[in-house]
């Protein structure tokens, strides 16, 4: 097993922190498991790697989490989530 330990706070959400987290677990081995103490921030990071690696847009990006239980009260992880997606987009 490999560790591999990226510290996200609520108040360092940024593109390049985001950037900087699909790098490196996608350097890693597989199966790869993610997680924070409330499961947001880590479900919003492996959501946007999907989302940009699968060409979805932020709405979908949103919708799938949504469809997957991933439910974020947060709007301002909503919009940070569409922003970055939409952002990479192409």
């Amino acid at each position: 097993m490999e560790y591999l330990r990226i510290p996200v706070t609520k108040d360092d959400f940024s593109p390049h922190r985001v950037d900087d987290f699909r790098t490196k677990v996608n350097l890693v081995g597989k199966p790869v498991y993610v997680h924070c103490k409330s499961g947001k921030r880590s479900g919003a990071f492996v959501m946007m790697d999907l989302a940009v690696r699968r060409g979805w847009t932020g709405e979908e990006t949103l919708k799938k989490a949504e469809e997957m239980g991933f439910e974020c009260d947060v709007p301002e992880l909503k919009e940070f989530v569409k922003t970055y997606v939409d952002g990479r987009k192409g």
